[in-house]
């Protein structure tokens, strides 16, 4: 018995008694390839009489040249079959029909098209939907001719076949919200000499069948938006004449396959909107020289872009928009000479690239190769720094930049806007916004050259007044110009390197910094802590802003963990007169460059932190300071520096108190500070002796020697109390005098009656020292002497002088 599905057994040419074989509508299939479904063999059947093989859809391939030996025929049914070809001649006036299509159809495929494909999408036809194949591949004709099926003529040995090379099938999904149970057709291999493969917006699910790749003569393969999971199958490498892929707007997982790089005839690449990728971008694909456009937008991949895609010289069209973009742009891209469109971006501005745009892929002037045919230019939301690149000026054709949400910095002086772009007369749009560190004064030629400009946003950004008046109507709402040019390097080291060591939102600090907010003024009077100065107009109408104090006090709470002082303090402007940061937990030495960069200080306190390493000498450069505390910094040590007795002439206020590890003597330079007002040094480790020529620091009103309180062991400067400082009579103005817990022994000082007179001493602690003797008459004379301290002095003797009582 014969099943549906099967073919026309050649065995039966051994019924060679037969007359009558009638196998009509029993869904047989066979042929053409093969071998025709029509065997050969039966050309025995010298008896037959009447053969019926109608309505069998799929039985096909061309009547054997042979069966003119059925010398008994007198009819052959084969209508609504694929039977084709010629008719041989002793047949011709006995078969029905008397005419065969002249090409014969793959009826394998057209059984699949037919009893699989078919209702599978029809099964699923929503309102709207493109797609209905009923109507579309109506089962009278030849698949050939159904809708956007392409076939073409091609002969299997003696066999001609239309054999489809083009298959495509979009648009049956009508985006209702209805789940489909659609798959990729895997049965389209039956077509070996396809050559393009569409199915798009279809809702299809699964992975991509491995059947696809035996269609080694794939040029064009198109899966985009549908529902397709997996990955992207490195098996897929066999397709190696594909020129155009195109599987965006599904759900692919997992890597690229860096084994793609065996696709080298590919032109075309899309792998957009596929968020569960991830891994990198594979430098093996830089192989992939025939490329001429690159897209891959709304991708989980990231990390380095590879410097391998130098080699991509033919790509037009590049766009790569990732969120976890990291490293930096690789300056070897500019041979990508043939580039009109390059698109890298983040779309929620989180990824973390470093460096600057490469000035290389523009020039310099007159290099090749370069970017030189680029028309959009988009580099947005990647973190990027630094300035603008001055030689992007060369690639006149350009139409649209847009360097938005990066870290771009420049300005205000000069401005961050280069004159240079002013060759940019093609551009239509330019987009700088959300740079908040890039700013300065529009060049007013950018006016007059970009005549084709429509749009200009600059919002966010430092741009200031005064701005050009014929790009007033070209600027975005959102632009705000500011009156003045503001401290913008300032802004952005406090923004990088301060706040998030400093800020309340940091963990253990207690500085609430919130107000330092890039999108708004440094110098507007609002960012905490912070001081400016902003100066007149110049002659050009500008006017810049300086950063000119900065103080972050207590920034510590409860169990704070230390941080350390940024390097970047010495790049906070050539203006700041005052930077103190105090009871904050700083770690790290002392940066001797503030000597060099910080010279307008007159302001300096780095008080009671947990800073280490010794005093640097080089501070003796701050000429212009005033105050300088770095008191309570217990763990530094060394001496203090002799320098800064002849750079400091300045300074009027001396705080070296609570620094338990300071050593060496007390430097005699100091006395050259002729302006000093208050001196405090406070250690466990000094040697030496008081130096006699202090009694030149006229200006002293207060001096605080010693280890402080009652502290064990003290200090050990030894020696007696200098008998000048009193009796020269210079130190006039001192009125508060104490060297306590030091090994300083002898008398105590007698400055006379006269010069006691001429003192103005409030308070005298010579207390824990090793002084001897007995208490001077003379220090009746100090009038105005409110409080003396003498204790724990086992050597002092005798009593306490009768004329004290006058005190």
């Amino acid at each position: 018995m014969l099943s549906p599905g099967s073919g026309l057994p050649a065995n039966y040419s051994g019924l060679t008694g037969l007359r009558l074989l009638g196998l009509a509508s029993m869904d047989l299939e066979a042929g053409p390839l093969p071998s025709s479904g029509l065997p050969d063999a039966w050309s025995a059947l010298i008896n037959l009489q009447r053969l019926d093989a109608s309505n069998n859809r799929y039985l096909g391939g061309i009547i054997p040249q042979s069966w003119s030996n059925f010398s008994s025929i007198v009819s052959i049914d084969v209508s609504n079959t694929g039977v084709c070809g010629s008719i041989p001649r002793g047949l011709k006036n006995k078969t029905t029909p008397s005419v065969l299509p002249p090409t014969c159809e793959l009826v394998n495929c057209r059984r699949y098209l037919v009893e699989t494909l078919k209702p599978m999408m029809d099964s699923q036809l929503q309102p709207g939907s493109a797609c209905n194949l009923t109507s579309l591949w109506p089962s009278s004709e030849r698949l050939e001719t159904w809708f956007n099926i392409t076939a073409m003529l091609t002969t299997y040995g003696a066999t001609p076949v239309q054999d489809v090379i083009s298959f495509v099938l979009n648009d049956c999904y009508a985006n209702n919200g209805n789940s489909f149970n659609v798959v990729l057709p895997s049965g389209l291999t039956c077509f070996s000499s396809l050559t393009e493969l569409s199915f798009n917006v279809n809702n299809a699910a699964g992975t991509l069948p491995d059947e696809f790749t035996t269609l080694t003569q794939l040029q064009e393969l198109w899966l985009t938006d549908n529902i397709l999971t997996g990955s992207m199958k490195a098996s897929y490498s066999a397709l190696t004449a594909l020129t155009i892929l195109k599987l965006h707007n599904n759900q692919f997982t997992n890597t690229l396959p860096p084994e793609w790089r065996a696709l080298n005839q590919l032109a075309e690449i899309s792998i957009s909107d596929n968020y569960n990728l991830n891994g990198t971008l594979p430098s093996a694909w830089g192989s992939l020289t025939s490329l001429t456009s690159f897209w891959a937008w709304g991708v989980g991949v990231g990390g380095q872009l590879p410097s391998s895609f130098s080699d991509l010289t033919l790509l037009s069209e590049l766009t790569f928009m990732s969120d976890t973009m990291s490293g930096s742009l690789p300056s070897e891209w500019s041979t990508l000479t043939g580039l009109t469109l390059l698109n890298l971006a983040s779309t929620r501005a989180t990824s973390t690239m470093t460096g600057t745009i490469p000035n290389a892929w523009f020039g310099p002037f007159g290099a090749t190769p370069y970017m030189s045919s680029l028309q959009t230019l988009t580099i947005s939301g990647t973190s990027v720094s630094g300035g603008l690149p001055p030689d992007l000026s060369q690639v006149t054709c350009l139409t649209a930049i847009d360097f938005s949400v990066n870290k771009l910095t420049g300005g205000p002086n000069p401005s961050g806007f280069p004159f240079q772009y002013i060759t940019l007369t093609e551009l239509n749009t330019l987009n700088l916004a959300d740079n908040p560190y890039l700013g300065g004064t529009v060049p007013d030629p950018w006016a007059a050259s970009m005549v084709n400009l429509t749009s200009l946003d600059l919002s966010n950004t430092g741009v200031c007044a005064p701005f050009p008046s014929g790009l007033n109507g070209k600027l975005t709402p959102s632009t705000f110009v500011n009156s003045y040019c503001d401290d913008l390097p300032a802004a952005y080291n406090l923004v990088t390197n301060f706040k998030p060591l400093f800020d309340s939102g940091a963990s253990g600090s207690g500085c609430d910094l919130s107000s330092w907010d890039p999108a708004t003024p440094l110098c507007n009077n609002t960012w905490s802590g912070t001081g400016c100065d902003i100066s007149p107009p110049d002659s050009s109408g500008v006017s810049f802003a300086h950063l000119t104090s900065l103080q972050l006090l207590n920034c510590i709470t409860g169990g704070a963990a230390a941080r350390p002082l940024p390097r970047s303090v010495t790049q906070l402007g050539g203006y700041l007169s005052s930077l103190i940061i105090r009871n904050s937990r700083l770690t790290g030495t002392l940066p001797q460059d503030i000597g060099f960069f910080m010279t307008p200080l007159t302001k300096l306190d780095f008080s009671s932190n947990l800073l280490t390493g010794e005093l640097p000498a080089f501070w003796s450069g701050l000429f212009l300071l005033q105050e300088l505390d770095v008191s309570g910094n217990r763990f530094i040590n060394g001496s203090i520096p002799i320098e800064w007795g002849f750079g400091l002439n300045s300074l009027y206020v001396l705080n070296m108190g609570g620094m338990d590890q300071l050593t060496g003597p007390l430097p005699d330079s100091l006395y050259y500070l002729a302006n000093l007002n208050d001196l405090t040094i406070e250690s466990n480790s000094m040697t030496g002796t008081l130096p006699a020529s202090w009694q030149s620091m006229y200006s002293l009103t207060s001096l605080v020697i010693g280890a402080g309180g009652n502290a064990s062991p003290g200090p050990s400067i030894n020696g007696n109390f200098p008998q000048s400082w009193f009796t020269s009579g210079s130190l006039q103005g001192l009125w508060n005098l104490r060297i306590a817990n030091t090994k300083m022994t002898g008398p105590l000082p007698d400055p006379g009656g006269y010069q006691a007179a001429n003192l103005g001493l409030t308070s005298l602690d010579l207390s824990s020292n090793l002084l001897s003797g007995t208490l001077p008459d003379s220090y009746q004379g100090f009038s105005l002497l409110q409080r003396i301290v003498l204790t724990d002095n086992a050597q002092l003797t005798g009593s306490i002088p009768t004329s004290y009582s006058i005190l």
